[in-house]
């Protein structure tokens, strides 16, 4: 045992054998232990340092050191590793610190070596099946081929291998390098490096990194009797009998089978080829798009398919794939699910089974099979949102199909079309709907009742046992679409003169081009039924919403319908039960209210109303609607914008608007209403109610028993009555003019009336205020009542009654004999003749220049003839009387007129007056004529029987005795202030 200690040079120092310790300190030292248990430290310096055999701890020291152990003669397994240790598992090893490269030689064993550890190693494996681990080839540029098994050379700047066999954890080159290994060694991790590789890991369990470049995976489990697995998307493939591979970064994985039943999935990014071998095998993600001949696929059946993408090779079960750019073919038949399925460009056809598929037509004419014909439960089937259900379990979702062909099974099946698809459902048996179809392309009349069994075929979409159809377009002709139940639906009608009636769902209806009619049945409904515009509800269970329909008819049910009309639509609206609106609008409408009390308003159009029963209003805007109501249906009204005569059977009527317009009566009792315009309202017949607003209106009556009501109190507002029976007016009337010829009276009211009499001997009474009378033709009598009224008699003998100091009188010259009755002193104006005050206050009355008669009331009056030959008449006071000039006379009725005072009685030629008594008011025997002298005598007292009338010349006064000398007290009737010469010849008995 020697110590050996070298210099601050390059020393070489080489050991006895015999364990020796050897200190190379500073410089590039070259040691050698020989034999024994050594001791090496290299210390400074780039040392060299050759363990020999024996059991040896080395310390390279400082500097770029290396290692030799060479065990070539070993016939032992060598064992290697980088972090410290070697040795021959015999009698020597070498135990090592600070090392930087290291070269082993093994020797006939199966060595093992195990490299890394930032340590250039070098490893020479001898004889025998040696394997490293760990060995890194990145540094190297050209190929590197590696065949496990066989010996292999390699030198790099990193690692070097001589007459190696099996490799673990092995980094190739930057070059095109290839990896193959066989039987069931474990290559740990293999990473490729850059370069194009390939790599066969062979039946162990390795982790392959392909690296950069494109880089291709070969699995082979050809000779594998259980199920293989390999997942693309995972990076991991198994033959379910210990071998596998975790994989990652390669562009090209080929994985075969064996005789199980195999199962691949495809990843994205990854060229695959799937090679099933024996069993039915299944690959998931399969992609062909790159093929451009056209693919036959059959589900189910051993499948080949090349492609540049993926390919695959005796594959039964295909999932999630997708074709290529030709008209491929795609058929599933049973209850396997085959996931997405993607068409790929070219007219591709595809049947997904019965399993639980996604299927994307992608580009072309492509054409999806579904057939659910053994199906018993409902089938439902939506186009648009590409969905299929057999409600057994089986269900597809499909996209970016141009045609789908659905065949239903026994059950209800649902079908639902897209307006992208030409679809065709067989609904099979079973109450089958189909909804969203297009039948436009067809020009022949359709005929669709929901309920019945329907076929058609169009180059759009078909339909085979179809009994109801939600949501369809009609073709070209005059079609017609009948529905009765409770389904949501979309209808279009598209040309031709169509009829469509949705039923009682929740639809959308376009009547499309021509003449089109759109029937709502909702007669059983007991909710409120609205229509407004596009919209028909039956609250809460129904609504339609229509356009491009030129007549609709809607049929209500028993509710407060409201429905309403929209322009350009012809309307018939049938209210049946309850209290009903109906309106129309521009068109010709028919409008039926039924029973209850219902609102028809047909609106602009010349349309029909028929109210029913009931107590009904009609709304009436043109002259040529027709108003229907028959006998005992009610009390109805008419609401009008337009001058109206009742019709029939109806009772009210009420004008609306601004315009001046008429409301005429019927022989019913009516009730009219005017507007705030100028109104003519004329009852006709019966005993009406005729009510005015604001305006100028003019009032027809003809019975007594009419009712005029003016609602209008404006001073400027100017109201008429046209009465053809005796009428009163009423609050807020002004004019009042009889008509016909009946003798008829008409009495004013607290306002400045005018009243005009007709033909006839009217009786005129203006009450209150200052009116205007004008009796027109015949013998009237007009009263102004109190106010300063104005009195025009017109033609006949005419009676005026005075009680205001401003009335007047306008009597035209030849127009009768007409009279004044006055309650105040009073002159009569010119062409009136006869004058009678009235009442019991002490009065003055004058006549004019005609021959008039002043007639006295019971108060004490004071009568002037003034010019002409008039009779005054006292009455039952003390009387002033004034004949004026001419032939005046005197008239007393009877004693009981009291004392009158004759001013200026006169026996002048030429104005001969003379005193008139009446033989019944006086009695006493007196015939009628000029008194015999027999019965007068002047003096104080009769001196015989005979003698009736004593007059006192020397007084003036005269004296009526009954019986002359009887019993009978004389009794004075008058004064004769002028004492006159008075014989019996002056005084007449009448």
């Amino acid at each position: 045992m020697a110590t050996l200690n070298g210099t601050a040079g390059n020393d070489t120092l080489i050991g006895t054998g015999q364990g020796d310790v050897i200190n190379g300190l500073d410089g590039n030292d070259s040691l050698s232990g020989l034999g024994g248990n050594d001791f090496i430290d290299g210390g400074l310096g780039n040392d060299t340092i050759d363990s020999g055999v024996g059991d040896d701890n080395i310390a390279g020291g400082d500097g770029n050191d290396l290692l030799i152990v060479n065990y070539s003669g070993s016939t032992t397994s060598v064992t290697a590793n980088s972090f410290g240790l070697v040795t021959n598992n015999l009698n020597s090893s070498v135990n090592f610190t600070g090392i930087e490269r290291i070269s082993v030689t093994g020797g006939s064993g199966d060595d093992s070596f195990l490299g890394g550890f930032g340590i250039f190693d070098s490893f020479n494996g001898g004889g025998g099946s040696d394997t490293v681990n760990g060995v890194d080839f990145s540094s190297l540029t050209t190929n590197i081929t590696i065949v496990e098994g066989t010996s292999q050379t390699l030198a790099s700047s990193i690692d070097s291998v001589t007459n190696i066999e099996r490799f673990q954890n092995i980094t190739l080159g930057s070059g095109n390098d290839s990896f193959v290994s066989s039987g069931l060694f474990d290559n740990g991790i293999i990473n490729t490096g850059a370069g194009n590789d390939t790599v066969n890991p062979g039946l162990g369990s390795d982790n392959v990194s392909g690296g950069a470049g494109n880089d291709l995976l070969i699995v082979d489990y050809s000779s594998s009797a259980t199920p293989v697995t390999a997942n693309g998307p995972s990076r991991f493939i198994s033959n379910g009998a210990g071998s596998a591979v975790s994989y990652s970064e390669f562009e090209w994985v080929s994985v075969t089978g064996g005789s199980a039943n195999d199962s691949f999935t495809g990843a994205s990014g990854v060229i695959e080829n799937f090679q099933g071998g024996g069993g039915v095998d299944t690959v998931n993600g399969a992609d062909f798009s790159s093929s451009v001949t056209v693919i036959t696929l059959i589900d189910g059946s051993s499948n080949t398919v090349t492609s540049s993408t993926d390919s695959i090779v005796n594959i039964e079960r295909l999932i999630n794939p997708t074709l290529g750019a030709g008209n491929d073919t795609f058929t599933s038949t049973d209850l396997f699910s085959n996931g997405t399925i993607r068409g790929g460009a070219g007219d591709d056809s595809i049947n997904a089974g019965l399993g639980i598929d996604t299927v994307f037509g992608g580009t072309g004419n492509d054409f999806l099979i579904i057939d659910y014909s053994a199906a018993t439960t409902s089938v439902t089937v939506n186009t648009t949102a590409g969905s299929a259900a057999n409600g057994q379990g089986s269900t597809t979702s499909f996209f970016e199909f141009e045609r789908v062909s659905v065949l239903g099974g026994s059950g209800n099946d649902s079908f639902t079309g897209s307006s992208s698809v030409n679809d065709t459902f067989h609904g099979g048996a079973g109450n089958d709907i189909a909804s969203q179809v297009d039948f436009s392309s067809l020009t022949t009349a359709l005929s669709i009742t929901d309920g019945t069994s329907t076929t058609l075929s169009s180059s759009k979409d078909s339909v085979v046992s179809i009994e109801r159809f939600r949501s369809i377009t009609l073709g070209t002709g005059n079609d017609s679409f009948i529905s009765s139940g409770a389904f949501d639906s979309t209808l279009v009608g598209n040309a031709g003169n169509d009829t469509i009636n949705p039923g009682l769902g929740f639809d959308s209806v376009i009547g499309g081009t021509g003449n089109d009619l759109l029937v709502i049945d909702y007669s059983s409904a007991t909710g409120v039924v609205t229509s407004s515009g596009t919209f028909v509800t039956n609250n809460p269970s129904s609504t339609v919403q229509f356009t491009e329909f030129e007549r609709i008819s809607i049929l209500a049910g028993s509710g407060n319908d409201i429905l309403t009309s929209a322009d350009g639509l012809i309307a018939v609206f049938q209210g049946n039960a309850g209290n009903d609106s109906l309106t129309g609008a521009s068109a010709q409408d028919s409008l039926v209210g039924g029973t209850g009390n219902d609102r028809l308003d047909g609106g602009l159009g010349n349309d029909t109303l028929i109210g029913g029963s009931g107590n009904d209003t009609y709304i009436l805007d043109s002259l040529g609607d027709v108003l229907i109501e028959n006998p005992a249906e009610g009390t109805d009204v008419v609401q009008t914008s337009i001058s109206f005569a009742l019709a029939a059977n109806l009772e009210n009527l009420v004008l609306t608007g601004t315009n001046a317009i008429n409301g005429t009566g019927n022989t019913l009792n009516n009730s009219i209403t005017g507007n705030t315009a100028a109104n003519v309202l004329d009852g006709g017949t019966g005993n009406d109610t005729l009510i005015g607003g604001t305006g100028n209106d003019t009032y027809k009556v003809d019975s007594s028993t009419d009712v005029v009501t003016e609602t209008s109190t404006l001073a400027t507002e100017i109201d008429t009555v046209h009465a053809s029976a005796s009428f009163t007016l009423g609050s807020n009337l002004e004019i009042l003019i009889l008509t016909g010829s009946a003798a008829i009276n008409g009495t004013g009211n607290t306002l400045k009336n005018t009243i005009t009499g007709n033909s006839g001997a009217n009786l005129l009474d203006g009450s209150s205020g200052d009116d205007t009378l004008n009796g027109s033709g015949g013998d009237d009598t007009l009263n102004g009542g109190t106010g300063n009224d104005q009195h025009i008699g017109g033609i006949g003998n005419d009676t005026y009654i005075i009680n205001s100091v401003g009335d007047v009188i306008v009597e035209n010259a030849s127009e009768g004999t007409d009279g004044v009755q006055s309650s105040i002193t009073y002159t009569l104006g010119v062409n009136l003749e006869n004058l009678v005050l009235t009442g019991t206050s002490a009065l003055s009355g004058t006549g004019n220049n005609l021959n008039n008669r002043i007639t006295g009331n019971t108060g004490v009056n004071t009568l002037v003839g003034g010019i002409g030959s008039d009779t005054l008449i006292g009455g039952g006071a003390n009387d002033v009387l004034t004949g004026g000039t001419e032939n005046d006379f005197f008239q007393f009725s009877s004693t009981a007129d009291k004392i009158d005072t004759i001013t200026d009685f006169s026996k002048v030629s030429g104005n001969q007056d003379k005193i008139q008594v009446s033989a019944s008011g006086f009695g006493g025997g007196l015939t009628v004529g000029t008194l015999t002298s027999s019965r007068f005598v002047q003096g104080i007292g009769a001196t015989n029987t005979s003698q009736r009338f004593i007059y006192d010349p020397g007084t003036g006064n005269l004296f009526f005795d009954i019986d002359g000398l009887g019993g009978a007290t004389q009794v004075q009737i008058a004064i004769l202030a002028t004492k006159p010469n008075l014989a019996a010849a002056d005084i007449v008995v009448l």
